[in-house]
């Protein structure tokens, strides 16, 4: 019995957890786990803070090699690098590009690099 509701466990997470699936499918680490802020789907503070736009937008999946929205998180309003940096557009973006991760996504992807979708 046991054995079974932990084989069934593992399967209902990964079922619902599909962003650990990133990795299996040769795509690059996104922000999420970069920063371990926790708001993928599942993730330690999705329930409180909610899921992140950039772990739930997959019509940016692949880009920049990433899945979801990612690897281009600096696109979305509503990420927890965006609320705080706070203030307009232009002030996000600064404090975005300034971020060690838009930096290593632009050094990983090289030419391939979108600042934008």
């Amino acid at each position: 019995m046991r054995v079974l509701l932990s084989s069934i466990f593992r399967t209902l997470h990964t079922l619902f957890r599909p962003m650990e699936l990133w990795n299996r499918q040769g795509l690059r680490t996104p922000c999420w786990a970069y920063r371990n802020c926790g708001r993928e789907p599942g993730g330690h503070n999705a329930r409180e803070l909610g899921v992140c736009p950039a772990a739930d937008a997959d019509y940016h999946h692949g880009t920049n090699s990433g899945p979801c929205a990612g690897r281009i998180c600096w696109t979305l309003a509503d990420t927890d690098a965006h609320r705080r940096c706070g203030g307009d557009a232009m002030r996000r973006l600064q404090g975005c590009m300034s971020c060690a991760f838009f930096k290593a996504v632009r050094n990983e992807e090289g030419s391939e690099f979108q600042v934008e979708p």
